[in-house]
């Protein structure tokens, strides 16, 4: 089996979304909180983390997908 993962707000979020709720993240979004452009400090939505590595345990082959570009891709990754 094979997925494919969208990072950014799927299973990956800004640092200040944590303990947050969805529509006081989406305001964080809009207005552009200083760590919705910090890639390096984002950090696992829930249980995605948990979800993902069940997965692959399973024999899934998982890839992901990003809007970044150029160096961004690395802090994401």
């Amino acid at each position: 089996m094979r997925i494919l993962i969208f990072t950014e707000g799927t299973i990956l979020m800004h640092k200040a979304a944590e303990n947050v709720s969805p529509v006081e993240r989406i305001k964080q979004v809009i207005e552009e909180e200083n760590s919705v452009h910090d890639y390096k400090s984002y950090v696992p939505n829930g249980g995605a983390l948990h979800k993902v590595k069940n997965w692959a345990e399973g024999g899934a082959e998982v890839y992901y997908l990003t809007s970044r570009k150029g160096d961004q891709v690395k802090l994401i990754k």
